[in-house]
């Protein structure tokens, strides 16, 4: 739940660094979903910071990692609505429409660095 909180133009160098200096090594991170991207008002713990803090990236497609660098391989990822079915009841459903499973909910990503 942190790389949210920068912008993609301060990530690419990041992703950039760690390819390079963590070759063989993975990633697992929170990938934001992007219709939440300038949203963090909404939140219920992030709107308490008054604005100081926002919500700046988040991808639909995190195969796009592949593209920042030659290193970077996108090796999968996990919806939240995977796990715990019975918690999200009636929402579940919801899970089925494509739109909504990727633009409304956090997803982990996993990556490897070849």
């Amino acid at each position: 739940g942190l790389l949210m909180y920068f912008a993609e133009s301060d990530l690419r160098p990041f992703f950039d660094m760690i390819s390079e200096e963590f070759r063989g090594g993975e990633m697992l991170f929170e990938m934001l979903a992007p219709l939440l991207v300038g949203r963090s008002r909404h939140h219920d713990t992030v709107k308490m910071t008054g604005g100081a803090v926002e919500f700046k990236w988040g991808l639909g497609n995190c195969r796009e990692l592949e593209t920042w660098n030659d290193h970077i391989r996108f090796m999968g990822e996990w919806n939240y609505f995977d796990f715990h079915k019975e918690r999200w009841r009636y929402l579940r459903w919801l899970a089925l429409i494509p739109a909504f499973r990727n633009g409304f909910n956090n997803r982990i990503v996993h990556l490897s660095f070849v």
